[in-house]
């Protein structure tokens, strides 16, 4: 019978675990961006694996609540970007100023209107995909299961940047609430379709 006290028990049987600062976020900030517009695995201090949640449906039966599966929900997905900016070019690299650009485009500030014409696919709102992955300990390759891509990515908040005069030692930073319309992980199918 083993000893599940035992260190050897304890050594032998864990694999050594994963590490929560072994991750990347790819991704262009606004549609049509170039490639170096991009959030970079450097810039992201914070971010999770994204959530999804299958509702009940409830049926009530003779005084007893019964659980069938209903639809999917994916819900909004939050990073944390350190604030950056690069000397004299005010935007590359700045990527505070990217993500307010990104929502002046589909909603501006003055006259509350959008900067896409009238009658145009609301996926020009959208940048097509992100990725999301957990790193093997090398940082050389994404854990089994842990690569989610996202797509119809569009940014439905962005935090504020904190002043105060008061910190020493701490870079500022900001966070952003993130849109999508569903994500796949590992290469699982992108259909949505259900038919035989």
């Amino acid at each position: 019978m083993a000893n599940n006290t035992s260190i050897n028990e304890f050594i032998q049987g864990f694999k050594g675990g994963t590490r929560l600062n072994r991750f990347e976020v790819i991704g262009n900030i606004s549609p049509g961006a170039a490639s170096t517009n991009q959030v970079t695995p450097f810039h992201i201090r914070t971010a999770s694996l994204p959530e999804a949640t299958v509702g009940p449906i409830a049926i009530n039966y003779r005084g007893r609540t019964v659980a069938y599966s209903g639809d999917r929900t994916y819900l909004p997905w939050q990073i944390t970007i350190l604030d950056d900016h690069a000397g004299g070019d005010a935007d590359k690299e700045n990527l505070f100023k990217m993500f307010h650009d990104w929502h002046e485009k589909i909603n501006a500030h003055g006259p509350n209107t959008t900067q896409f014409p009238s009658g145009t696919d609301p996926s020009s709102l959208w940048c097509p995909s992100w990725i999301v992955q957990q790193l093997e300990t090398n940082c050389n390759k994404p854990l089994p299961g842990r690569k989610f891509t996202l797509f119809n990515v569009w940014p439905i908040a962005i935090g504020p940047l904190q002043l105060d005069m008061s910190q020493d030692n701490i870079l500022a930073s900001f966070a952003v609430t993130i849109q999508y319309s569903h994500y796949t992980y590992d290469g699982a199918p992108v259909t949505t379709d259900v038919g035989n």
